[in-house]
């Protein structure tokens, strides 16, 4: 979306302040993001891998349970479903 909005010819935000909306409301909430595992855990119930992922915006933090050898598309998939 930010290159997007860049590379346009809308991106004076005074003339068009919906785009400024726009821009705030996908862009920005991205930023307070942080990601991380913890990994080489005991193996309990087939799980052995945690997913961490912080909102430092709001502060909330989520645990995400999974196995190492997760693939990428699976791991995106619980990353929308759970967070």
């Amino acid at each position: 979306m930010k290159t997007h909005i860049k590379s346009s010819n809308f991106t004076d935000f005074s003339k068009q302040p919906w785009l400024q909306l726009i821009y705030y409301a996908v862009y920005l909430p991205w930023l307070h993001l942080t990601v991380d595992f913890i990994t080489k855990l005991l193996l309990i119930v087939e799980k052995n891998k945690i997913l961490v992922v912080c909102d430092q915006l709001s502060k909330i933090a989520y645990f995400v349970v999974m196995t190492e050898k997760t693939s990428a598309e699976r791991l995106a998939r619980l990353f929308k479903d759970d967070i």
